[in-house]
């Protein structure tokens, strides 16, 4: 639970300033779109491909998810998102995930040893 809500944290402190600053979402609508992208994104990379893949594979998924989900929410919603600013994005999220799941493996080795 601490993890997701980690998540949580990390994935809103970049994607709702960058959502508000760069498109015409509200701040209520950038909130949610951030707990939907965190929480879709929790249970594919983190739950299921970190633990089958390694951290290398699991990132890129999540980015490829992230631009495809920052895609499909710019045209669900007419924001007025370039590609050039979900790539951006995308990259941004990458590296988050990638230090994210250094964190999670790291945890997950000292709960095995204790």
């Amino acid at each position: 639970m601490y993890n997701l809500v980690g998540k949580l944290l990390l994935n809103g402190l970049v994607i709702i300033p960058f959502l508000l600053w760069f498109s015409d979402a509200s701040f209520g609508v950038a909130v949610v779109t951030s707990i939907a992208f965190s929480v879709l994104s929790f249970l594919l990379g983190d739950q299921i491909l970190l633990r089958m893949t390694n951290n290398t594979t699991a990132t890129l998924v999540d980015a490829g998810f992230a631009l495809a989900f920052f895609w499909l929410a710019a045209v669900v919603t007419n924001w007025s998102l370039t590609l050039g600013e979900i790539l951006t994005l995308t990259i941004l999220l990458g590296s988050i995930e990638w230090m994210f799941h250094r964190y999670l493996r790291k945890a997950s080795r000292d709960r095995m040893e204790t």
